[in-house]
């Protein structure tokens, strides 16, 4: 009888199947609200890995605040290389110089992270602009855990969609069309490791059609670390393009005008710039041409979320 009876409590405080995807967001940011990390930050070992089974290596570090920022430098750190994610928006520098700017938001980041951190109605905001349907969801199974799924119906294994672990409320999967539609592009966030109440995922796998094409492994791994501006700070030269306060230092120089190649304006050291009123980013490639990720996306595919 009292086997029963806990049995029937369990029951009852369990939560409910969400009946949508705004439904499951809104319990995503209720188990973490106020308990998920604010900075992020790891070396990340990459291989990926070409049709004809050759594979190329690189190794970045990189720093995130969260929610909706993420610094990458591409190693060696004084190469000047790499890539600002902030703003709903990605900037690419090579050699010290802005090179590229694109209106983009990163699904991997938004669901990952953000959803734990930012208000809920802007999670949705995004995820609805990436075209998820967020209307349709339903129960499947993944690595033997029950998961939500969210975007597509039992059984369509092509459709935009996200896998959460159901126990756990954490992103596990993304299943896309690829750039070649007739194939799917497949995103898994593996290899989860507690962290306080919250989790860090070691390990990004992208696959193509089920091939993998670019693989993600992390370590030195660090959270809720403070970011002082020369550890924030990733192109030195070219002034106080960091985290904290990008919008401010980038967007004047990026949006109106853009002016393509051109260094950073060694003013930006020193003043703080209010930024006009918003304005689309331009659309431009938003890695540099033939870095090893540019080449690795376009093979597997992976358009919306490897850009």
């Amino acid at each position: 009888m009292n086997a029963l009876l806990v049995a029937l409590v369990a029951l009852l405080a369990a939560p409910r199947p969400p009946r949508s995807g705004r439904e499951l967001l809104r319990q995503m940011h209720d188990r973490y609200a106020g308990h998920w990390y604010g900075t992020l930050t790891f070396v990340q070992q990459n291989t990926a890995t070409h049709p004809d089974g050759s594979t190329e290596h690189s190794v970045w570090r990189e720093y995130a605040a969260i929610p909706g920022r993420l610094r990458i430098d591409f190693q060696p750190g004084d190469s000047g290389n790499g890539a600002l994610f902030a703003n709903d928006s990605q900037y690419t520098f090579a050699h010290d110089s802005l090179r590229e700017a694109t209106a983009f938001v990163h699904p991997l980041m938004v669901l990952g992270f953000d959803v734990y951190a930012q208000p809920l109605q802007r999670t949705i905001a995004q995820l609805e602009g990436l075209k998820i349907d967020l209307a349709t969801v339903h129960e499947d199974a993944w690595h033997g855990r029950p998961v939500f799924v969210v975007g597509a119906r039992a059984g369509d294994l092509h459709t935009r969609q996200f896998w959460i672990d159901k126990g756990r409320l954490v992103f596990v999967r993304m299943l896309q069309p690829g750039r070649d539609t007739t194939k799917t592009g497949d995103v898994r966030f593996e290899d989860y490791r507690p962290v306080g109440p919250a989790w860090v995922s070691a390990r990004v796998e992208f696959l193509n059609d089920g091939q993998q094409r670019w693989l993600e492994e992390y370590s030195e791994i660090k959270t809720d670390v403070a970011l002082p501006e020369d550890a924030v700070n990733p192109y030195g030269r070219m002034g106080r393009i960091a985290v904290y306060g990008l919008y401010d230092l980038i967007r004047p120089y990026v949006i109106t005008p853009r002016t393509g190649n051109s260094t950073w304006p060694r003013a930006a050291r020193l003043r703080t710039i209010s930024p006009p009123h918003p304005t689309p980013a331009p659309t431009a490639s938003p890695y540099r041409a033939g870095s090893p990720r540019s080449r690795a996306c376009r093979t597997a595919g992976l358009a919306g979320s490897c850009r």
